[in-house]
């Protein structure tokens, strides 16, 4: 079963959902580094507009990558060396030693840790797509919100969070803040305009 885990082609399932940003036109990530102001509330702006002018491009509807390019490296990374930790424990369990040993019951632990970090790094791909779909259906949120939050938010719809993010060990996502602290993803919440009680609250990925 996690042998299956370990061969998830996430590459393959990008490539059948996404495009890339088209020849010419600069992503969001460029759009703020081209920014004059460098004020949250002027990086928010810039966001704003690099959202607009993505939306604008694509008026059938954005193409989300599973595994966006900016991400392709890190996952790479971390797929290839928990395969060769899954690999090396798997080895253990097939060289006939002591099932009682404390080898062997390591080496099932690690199998088994590996084979959940590949689910979550499934999980939360996914979780960052669906959220990143959702900011872009629904760019609207409540005039309460900061500017930090807003700024994150918008710049998640345009894909320039992207190039903020890293894999924690776990297979879950950090993502750095305004202030360039690392935040977990999955924590991340907008107040929508719709706000109505404790339910208006939405997060990103649950």
């Amino acid at each position: 079963m996690a042998e299956k885990k370990q061969g998830i082609n996430f590459y393959e399932l990008g490539r059948k959902s996404g495009a890339t940003t088209p020849k010419g036109q600069k992503s969001g990530f460029q759009s703020l580094v081209g920014s004059i102001d460098k004020t949250v509330g002027g990086m928010l702006t810039a966001s704003k507009a690099a959202t607009a002018a993505l939306t604008a491009a694509m008026p059938s509807g954005v193409a989300i990558e599973k595994v966006p390019e900016q991400l392709r490296p890190q996952v790479s990374k971390y797929l290839a060396d928990n395969k060769k930790a899954y690999t090396e424990a798997a080895a253990i369990v097939a060289s006939g030693i002591n099932p009682q040993s404390e080898r062997y019951k390591e080496a099932i632990e690690t199998m088994n840790s590996v084979s959940t970090k590949f689910e979550n790094l499934s999980n939360n791909l996914e979780g960052i797509a669906v959220a990143r779909k959702a900011a872009l259906d629904d760019p609207n949120y409540s005039p309460s919100t900061n500017d930090e939050d807003g700024l994150v938010f918008n710049n998640l719809a345009n894909g320039s969070l992207y190039n903020t993010m890293s894999i924690n060990d776990d297979g879950t996502f950090n993502y750095k803040d305004t202030n360039g602290n690392d935040q977990l993803f999955s924590d991340f919440k907008v107040q929508k305009q719709s706000f109505t009680g404790q339910q208006g609250y939405l997060a990103l990925v649950e």
